[in-house]
Order: structure tokens, then C-alpha cells, then sequence
């Protein structure tokens, strides 16, 4: 053979050893240490926690890079899956009411700190003006602790229903009260101290004993303030927010299915919605008169705000009796023309004094009870009547 020949074939030989290890060590579909066995779709599964599909955690596919890490599974209608249900308003009518009443409280702190802004510029000389500036700062607190305590029933038990930790919200409520009315002790001890600065009282500041007291009053303050907010912060996130939030468990399908009885018996009845009908009528013109008296008496805003908040409580409470469908037994109906007939009568008187037009509206407001009930008895002698017997 010629030594060319052999030349040849050792290079055709080297070039199969070649492939040959190349082959074994990078691995093919089936055989390789990053292959679609080891990273593929083995962890298969239907659905996931937010929709549907199917799919490993790892996907399908080959190779290092085929089909691993974003196959079917995580981001293939799995957890990412079929999109956001959405969500439901689901707090019940009681949480309504208290979160109106929450307003409304609010409304009596804003009251409480626009009268500091009163007290505020009121000018004493001497001794007068640290009196002066000691008032506003108890009120200011007092009415921050009105305000906390206000929007801890409108965040907790006025959401009752959504809200799983409703009770512990509404207790933080009042401990961040209690926190701020600390930060008033402690103003009113700086107030003590600093009375011996003045010139009525300098004679006593020599001493000290002004000094003394007010620090005390001062550490007091400062305690009571810490366990305030020690307080508020345990029962929305610390081991008595679990307690809460468990008791929050209980009492919230205890109302539902109360407020459920009285809107089946509302129904029932046939009262439901005409006494809906009164409460909400009502209650939008006592909120009517608030928000008159929040915008043409600024100063006043903090009473308008809770006369609103009054009226908005009164309408929400109708939906104690009427969940909004019509209906009623046809031997309630005579029940239902009576109230129907007082509450056009009562509607209408509102209405009247509402509008300043006594003479019309009052007038044909009490007209309209007498017709009403008049219409309302023959509902219940229709309803009540059977017929003779031949």
C-alpha cells in the first residue's frame, strides 16, 4: 500500500474517533446530562393555583436550552393561568352602617381640633399664653384620638365582611386613641413646666417644683403613648391579631345570616321595601343638610361631616330589611299598603320641610298618610275576604 493511502485512511479513521467522543459526551435527546429526561416535562400536572392547563414545572423539550425553564408549566396556565377572578364586595349591610357611623365620629374629632384652631388665637399675656397653648395641644390630641378611633370602625368593623381581621382593626382603633391621648398628658406636662418660666408663676419655677411635676406628667404621657401603639400594632400583626382575626371568623356569618332573616321577613311581609324606601329617603336629606352646612360654614365642617355621615347610616340601614329584589306574599300585601301609604305620607313631609315649602309639601305629606292608610286597609280587607258561600 502507498504511503499516501495510508495516510488517507489514518485521517478518515482519526476523524470517526473524533465524532465518536464528541457524540458521547455532549448527548443527543435522550442521553445527555442536560437532556429533555432530565429537564423536561417528568413533573407533568393539570392546572394550577390561579387557572387551568397542563404542564411540568420544567416544560418540555431537549438540550440545555429546549423547552426547559418556560415550557408548559409555571407560566402555561398554571399559576399565571386563566387571569384575576376579579373580585366581590362583600361586606354586609351592618358593616355599611358602622362605617357611616365611623365617618361620623371622625366628623366630632375634626369638631374637637377645629376648636383648637379656635382656642389658638386666643391672645393672653404671660402666664395666659402657655395656659393657652396647653389647651390647643390637649385638643388637638383628644381630637386626633376622636379620628383614630373613627377610621378604626370604618376600616374594620365597617368592612366587616371583607375585612378578616375586622374586630382587631377596630380595636387598634382605640389603642392608637389611647396613644394619642398620651401625646396630650405629655403636652399638658410640658405646659406645667414651662409655667414656671413666667412671671407670674416665677417665683414657684425657682424652686423646681413646676419642673418636677411636669416631667412627671410628661413620662406618664410618653408611657401611656408607648402602650398605645404597642397595643394597635399587636392586634393587626402581631399574636393577638390571630385571636382577632379568628373571632372575626365567627361573628361575621352570625350577621350575614341575621341580616338574611330580617330581609326574608321584609320580604314577607311586604315592608321591606317601602320601609327601604322611607329610610332612604330620609337619610338623603339629612345627609343634604350636612353637606349645606360644610359648604356655607367651613368652620363648621367637622359637624357637617357628621351630620352626612348620620344621614348615610340612616339610608344604609333600609338594607336591614330589603336586599334590593322585590317581592312578598299576597297576604302580606295588605300589611305592605299600610306602610307604603305612611311612608308616601312621611316622604313627602320630609320633602316639604326639606324644600322650605310647608304649605305644600308638609301639607300634602300628612295628606298622603291618611290616603295612604286608607288605601293600605283596603289591602288588608282585600286580602283578608273570602267569598260567600252560596
Amino acid at each position: 500500500m502507498k504511503p499516501t493511502n495510508i495516510g488517507r485512511l489514518s485521517k478518515i479513521a482519526l476523524a470517526i474517533l473524533l465524532a465518536c467522543s464528541l457524540a458521547a459526551c455532549s448527548g443527543g435527546g435522550g442521553g445527555g446530562f442536560n437532556s429533555a429526561k432530565d429537564n423536561g416535562g417528568q413533573n407533568s400536572g393539570i392546572g394550577g393555583d390561579d387557572g387551568s392547563g397542563s404542564g411540568g414545572d420544567n416544560g418540555s423539550g431537549g438540550g440545555n436550552n429546549g423547552g426547559g425553564n418556560n415550557g408548559g408549566g409555571n407560566n402555561g396556565g398554571g399559576n399565571n393561568g386563566g387571569g384575576d377572578p376579579g373580585t366581590t364586595d362583600t361586606t354586609t349591610t351592618t358593616g355599611n352602617i358602622l362605617n357611616d357611623a365611623g365617618g361620623a365620629v371622625n366628623g366630632v374629632g375634626d369638631t374637637v381640633k377645629d376648636l383648637g384652631g379656635i382656642v389658638s388665637n386666643v391672645k393672653l399675656p404671660d402666664a395666659g399664653a402657655t395656659v393657652v397653648q396647653g389647651g390647643v395641644t390637649l385638643l388637638d390630641s383628644t381630637g386626633n384620638a376622636i379620628n383614630d378611633i373613627g377610621s378604626g370602625i370604618q376600616n374594620g368593623v365597617g368592612q366587616l365582611g371583607s375585612n378578616p381581621n375586622a374586630i382587631g382593626v377596630t380595636a387598634a382603633g382605640a389603642a392608637k386613641g389611647v396613644a394619642d391621648v398620651g401625646t396630650g398628658v405629655s403636652g399638658l406636662g410640658d405646659t406645667v413646666a414651662d409655667l414656671g418660666d413666667t412671671k407670674l408663676l416665677g417665683v414657684v419655677g425657682k424652686t423646681g417644683v413646676l419642673d418636677t411635676t411636669g416631667g412627671l406628667v410628661n413620662k406618664v404621657g410618653d408611657t401611656v403613648t408607648v402602650v398605645g401603639n404597642g397595643l394597635a400594632t399587636d392586634l393587626t400583626s402581631g399574636s393577638t391579631a390571630q385571636v382577632t382575626t379568628a373571632l372575626t371568623g365567627v361573628v361575621t356569618p352570625v350577621v350575614g345570616k341575621v341580616e338574611g332573616v330580617t330581609q326574608q321577613l321584609g320580604a314577607a311581609t311586604g315592608i321591606g321595601t317601602p320601609v327601604d324606601s322611607l329610610l332612604d329617603k330620609v337619610g338623603g336629606t339629612v345627609s343634604g343638610i350636612g353637606s349645606q352646612v360644610s359648604n356655607s360654614a367651613p368652620a363648621l365642617g367637622g359637624v357637617g361631616t357628621t351630620v352626612t355621615n348620620v344621614g348615610n347610616a340612616v339610608s344604609d340601614a333600609g338594607g336591614l330589611v330589603d336586599n334590593g329584589t322585590a317581592g312578598g306574599s299576597t297576604g302580606a300585601s295588605g300589611i305592605g299598603g299600610v306602610v307604603g301609604g305612611v311612608v308616601k305620607g312621611v316622604t313627602g313631609t320630609v320633602s316639604g320641610l326639606a324644600g322650605g315649602t310647608a304649605n305644600n309639601g308638609g301639607l300634602a305629606g300628612g295628606l298622603g298618610i291618611g290616603a295612604g292608610a286608607n288605601v293600605g286597609i283596603g289591602g288588608i280587607l282585600g286580602g283578608t275576604s273570602s267569598t260567600p258561600k252560596k
